[in-house]
């Protein structure tokens, strides 16, 4: 005799047509660029709106690179599924400006700084807690290519201490990966009865 599991679905969660959120997230990024890969902390803002499936925002991103800063700020467009007693899924493409500035303390360059626009992706998976006003915590990966890469050359005159002078190139923009905590505030509308769910995947 075979005994076979009670079939179970993946419900897509209706009740909130709607939702606007504000959030802040932090994590680590590693910069891909020629010659030189860097490791480095950053933080940032999402504003978010999302009607149904869909969602679109704008973003502001700083980052703390070992010669570098960098900020970034853009759009974000993407679609969103969220699960009916569980967590939810999003996906998106963005389209921004990241702009790199030195640190003069760390670079022949003094106080230099240069823009690139930024294609990127990101997934992102989160959970919503809360009635109208409710807290959304969650975590998500994001990659971005730099479309403008740019090298800048420096020169040190020569000194007593180095008498040849020196001289160098500094190579701004890459592929970066990152991995983020986010945490904000949403909004959304409190049905007065649940609304049909549709299975989006069952299992049997």
């Amino acid at each position: 005799m075979v005994i076979q599991a009670p079939p179970s679905e993946l419900l897509v969660d209706e009740s909130a047509p709607w939702s606007v959120g504000l959030g802040a997230y932090g994590g680590l990024g590693l910069l891909l660029k020629a010659g030189d890969d860097e490791s480095y902390l950053l933080g940032g803002g999402l504003l978010s709106v999302r009607i149904h499936y869909f969602w679109a925002g704008a973003y502001v991103e700083a980052a703390s690179l070992p010669t570098v800063h960098s900020l970034s700020y853009g759009g974000a467009v993407g679609a969103f599924v969220p699960y009916w007693r569980w967590v939810d899924f999003d996906l998106a493409a963005t389209l921004g400006v990241r702009t790199y500035s030195t640190i003069s303390r760390y670079s022949y360059l003094g106080n230099y700084s240069t823009s690139t626009p930024a294609l990127g992706a990101r997934v992102g998976v989160s959970d919503r807690a809360g009635e109208f006003v409710g807290a959304r915590v969650g975590a998500h990966i994001a990659a971005a290519l730099d479309l403008d890469r740019q090298e800048k050359e420096w020169h040190v005159p020569p000194t007593p201490q180095n008498p040849e002078g020196s001289s160098g190139t500094t190579r701004f923009g890459g592929f970066s990966l990152t991995v983020a905590m986010s945490v904000g505030l949403e909004l959304a509308p409190v049905p007065e009865k649940p609304a049909p769910k549709k299975p989006l995947v069952a299992f049997r």
